[in-house]
């Protein structure tokens, strides 16, 4: 089964690539952790670009082969760390300079004691990156999984809130030092009738063969046109208060104590 990545997934990769790189050389990172390495309806594995094209060592918790075929196709070194339990991590204390996940905290039953283990083996900062419950698509994909008498499949619904996010990373000594938003777009997020589609396909995502259309921009280092136009959009000073009606995903960045 191949499915192609949609226009809507081609922009959020460029945006997220975009934004991580304004991250790294914020906080000057030089080695990143992201845990799990995993897809979110999309080819996994690939979340990480951004850091590795602000030359960051990239290290990824349980890559898919696909993905990390992906990275060799675009010259991009990374390396790789197998584990049974996210909460439980063979590294040493103090590993990397940022550890971060995307969107998936919220699966883990124990994300708490999850998070500890991220805190454990970061020197300096988490990052914990979500999909955002007050764009407007997202009331909408509620009622869908209800409309479809569909089970609720993204997770504690907490990491739907930045404050929430913030209160969570605050409890466990995290000093917080960035709350953002990235992957602004016109159109909403998260509506849920994609999500449907593959509700009803009850096929596992593993058997998907992805076309990825960013893959071939970041090889060409050409985007197209309207891509860029849409991230001068995103880029226009907006308060946060206000962007989070139309972001797709929120970030909060805490750091150790």
């Amino acid at each position: 089964m191949i499915e192609k990545e949609p226009f809507q997934l081609d922009y959020e990769r460029y945006a997220i690539n975009q934004s991580l790189k304004k991250i790294a050389k914020k906080y000057a990172l030089k080695n990143v952790l992201e845990v799990p390495a995993a897809g979110v309806k999309a080819m996994p594995s690939l979340y990480s670009l951004g850091f590795a094209e602000a030359e960051c060592e990239v290290t990824l918790v349980n890559p898919e082969k696909k993905g990390l075929d992906a990275w060799k196709d675009l010259h991009l070194e990374v390396k790789e760390i197998k584990t049974e339990k996210l909460s439980e991590l063979p590294l040493e204390d103090n590993s990397f300079d940022l550890v971060w996940n995307f969107n998936t905290l919220s699966l883990e039953k124990n994300y708490e004691e999850t998070l500890k283990e991220w805190i454990r083996v970061s020197k300096t900062y988490i990052m914990i990156l979500c999909v955002s419950g007050y764009n407007v698509g997202s009331p909408i994909h509620r009622t869908l999984h209800k409309i479809n008498n569909v089970e609720w499949t993204h997770g504690n619904k907490l990491f739907l809130y930045p404050r929430k996010v913030r209160a969570l990373m605050e409890k466990n000594n995290l000093e917080i030092v960035e709350t953002n938003v990235m992957n602004c777009p016109l159109w909403p997020d998260t509506v849920g009738f994609r999500d449907m589609k593959f509700h009803k396909m009850k096929k596992p995502m593993e058997i998907i063969e992805w076309d990825v259309p960013t893959l071939e921009y970041m090889k060409k280092k050409e985007y197209p046109f309207w891509i860029k136009a849409m991230y001068a959009f995103e880029s226009i000073p907006v308060p946060l208060f206000l962007k989070y009606s139309y972001a797709h995903l929120f970030y909060v960045i805490g750091k150790k104590k």
